[in-house]
């Protein structure tokens, strides 16, 4: 993957884990993503529909507000019906990404996440968006 092709994109990770955060952010910077976060779903979901990003990296395990409400409640508000929700989940079962995608996910990478096939996934939805 060329990573110049996807630089310049607005990431928004909701995630609690301040490890996962700095491993986020380390790989949203080598692909030259404008990257924003938040550490509970209650913020993230104000961060989500103030900001608009072209991604959402959405944890579903977190407190105040998991990640399955913050995908439900994306999708029941007009302005985060279109968002594009990455459900990144220590969660790995079938059943587990199947509960992501009907809670509003667009796509599911259990955790460890391999950052070189997300980001492919990203550019991917991106370039799709484009034509």
């Amino acid at each position: 993957m060329d990573d110049t092709q996807i630089s310049g994109l607005t990431v928004l990770a909701i995630e609690d884990n301040p490890a996962n955060l700095r491993i986020i952010e380390r790989w949203m910077e080598r692909f030259g993503f404008t990257l924003f976060t938040a550490t509970n779903g209650s913020i993230g979901l104000s961060a989500a529909l103030r900001l608009q990003p072209d991604v959402i990296l959405l944890d579903m395990g977190m407190p105040v507000m998991n990640g399955w409400e913050v995908a439900r409640r994306l999708r029941a508000d007009p302005a985060g019906k279109s968002l594009f929700i990455i459900a990144v989940t220590a969660h790995a079962m079938e059943r587990d990404r199947q509960r992501c995608l009907e809670a509003g996910c667009d796509l599911f990478f259990s955790k460890p996440v391999n950052f070189r096939q997300l980001g492919e996934a990203i550019l991917a939805h991106c370039s799709s968006q484009g034509d």
